[in-house]
């Protein structure tokens, strides 16, 4: 069966999943009103509102892996020639740094002097406050004939960005982190895309990752190709995202990049695309670069990531209202920015089927499902979730990231729930900051994991208690609940979703130490 051919099969089965959970939707709306008198208006609500949450996980799920099959396939790649450019296009590299160690910074300079592109300079851009560093980091950029540039900056990544930008004189501007060490011939790659495809405005590549020695690190690496995977697919409608690094812009692409927002990249995406501007994604290494060490600095960079999606898709919301942007555009902005709500919406279930057993009100469903939709629906997300983490896992190991081991893609699992509930807080961290227009901006602010951990905890156990008591009730030896009831499958899920956070916090910190970063370089 040709690409072609698996893209469209893909779509379709896709649109009939959503059929299905329409038609669903319809008739259980309709056994609702029809049970109206049974229910009473509390009841009417409680049993509407489980519905719309129990649905939303698999929307978004297979939304996500239609999208990651899609990119598993490559849609939109194009072919380029290396051997065609010219050095008549200058690049200028800039690398924007705050308080990083010294021995970071050399290596990706290092990896700069041995590029096959020639015409290019770099700009390492400077806003610490130490001046003792400051005078390292300029001694080593004459070291290797660079440029340094000091500025102070109160507007964190994006602010020395701007700064810098204008000193530059190079056709194309490229970005990479401190820590990006990149591949000898990524400049001349990302000239001839550009030369070849003027419709593109900026080149994202992926990266790989130089220091994964433990299952963190490898939990990171693995999240980060499933991100990769799915810009594969944005190829296809415009929706490719700058990552803030391993990137390449036309001048006119970084007139100005969105300053005093959480992440300035995802925002500065968003931007372009509402001035129909686009960019193409390079499945290729740019760079090798560093993994977080320790499970603070993992939470804390997920966090900052998740608020600042949710902010800057808040933000523009009045950009696609007006219709700045296409209805893909949009709606996969809309998924890629909620992501967290949508996967997590088991939490909020939770907490309506309490609602529900609780005050004892009776569950109706379409087609006479009732309460056994309580066992069908996490069966499917389940089902639907295994496949986007089996076309992950094949695009990872294709990719050559790294090897995989058993343990690490138990890891993988077992970290991405103890983390969930973090990321929910961080999104509506992100949704009410933006929409009461909180100023103040941190950049990768120090957690209080502990105190969060014992509070989820607590709630783990709550729902721990519940289910025996569900569980009990089902089975006839408590006589609470009238009729059938499965709530002790989701009480279940979220109690041992919950109840593990606090211990595994204590271990992981004790397990996870700091290696490449410090903490005085991490949270600033």
């Amino acid at each position: 069966m040709s690409k072609k051919a698996i893209h469209t099969f893909n779509h379709v089965i896709g649109i009939l999943f959503y059929i299905t959970f329409a038609v669903y939707f319809t008739l259980s709306i309709i056994s609702i009103i029809q049970e109206s008198s049974v229910l009473g208006a509390g009841g009417i609500i409680l049993n509407i509102l489980s519905l719309i949450l129990e649905i939303m996980g698999p929307i978004y799920m297979i939304y996500f892996l239609v999208q990651l099959i899609d990119g598993f396939l490559k849609i939109g790649e194009l072919d380029y020639d290396i051997n065609s450019i010219s050095d008549q296009k200058k690049v200028s590299v800039i690398i924007p740094i705050h308080n990083v160690p010294i021995t970071v910074l050399e290596e990706t300079l290092v990896g700069l002097t041995k590029q096959s592109y020639k015409n290019f300079d770099v700009w390492v851009g400077d806003d610490s406050p130490d001046i003792t560093l400051r005078e390292k980091y300029e001694n080593l950029c004459k070291k290797y004939g660079f440029t340094y540039f000091y500025a102070e900056n109160k507007k964190l990544k994006a602010g020395m960005l701007n700064l810098v930008v204008p000193q530059t004189k190079g056709d194309y501007i490229t970005f990479f982190d401190v820590d990006h060490v990149p591949t000898k011939d990524i400049l001349a790659k990302f000239v001839a895309i550009l030369e070849q495809y003027p419709e593109y405005e900026y080149v994202q590549a992926k990266y790989g990752f130089r220091n994964a020695t433990n299952v963190l690190h490898v939990w990171s690496a693995m999240t980060t190709s499933q991100i990769f995977c799915s810009q594969n697919a944005r190829r296809s409608f415009g929706a490719v995202l700058f990552q803030g690094a391993s990137a390449c812009f036309r001048r006119s692409g970084v007139q100005h990049i969105p300053e005093n927002v959480v992440i300035e990249d995802y925002s500065h995406s968003i931007s372009l695309m509402t001035q129909k501007k686009q960019g193409y994604f390079l499945d290729e290494f740019a760079a090798q670069t560093l993994l977080p060490s320790t499970l603070d600095h993992q939470i804390s960079q997920l966090y900052r990531w998740i608020k600042g999606q949710t902010s800057s898709f808040v933000a523009h919301i009045k950009d696609i209202l007006k219709g700045r942007l296409s209805f893909k555009q949009s709606a996969d902005l809309f998924f890629t920015s909620t992501i967290i709500f949508g996967v997590t919406s088991f939490y909020e279930l939770g907490f309506v089927y309490g609602f529900m057993y609780l005050f004892k009100t009776p569950y109706f469903r379409a087609l006479g499902l009732d309460s056994f939709s309580q066992i069908i629906m996490p069966i499917l997300i389940m089902i639907i979730y295994g496949g986007t983490f089996a076309i992950m896992i094949i695009y990872f190991i294709k990719s050559k990231f790294m090897k995989l081991k058993v343990w690490n893609v138990l890891f993988y699992v077992i970290f991405g729930g103890l983390a969930s509930p973090f990321l929910k807080v961080a999104a509506l961290d992100g949704l009410f900051t933006t929409l009461f227009r909180i100023k103040k901006v941190e950049w990768n602010k120090k957690l209080k994991l502990g105190l969060w951990g014992a509070f989820f905890s607590t709630i783990g156990i709550l729902f721990f208690g519940l289910t025996v008591i569900s569980t009990l009730d089902l089975v006839g030896i408590v006589n609470y609940y009238p009729g059938d009831n499965f709530y002790f499958a989701i009480f279940l899920a979220i109690g041992f979703a919950l109840t593990f956070v606090l211990p595994f916090i204590l271990i992981a910190r004790n397990r996870f130490k700091t290696a490449d970063f410090e903490e005085k370089h991490i949270f600033h």
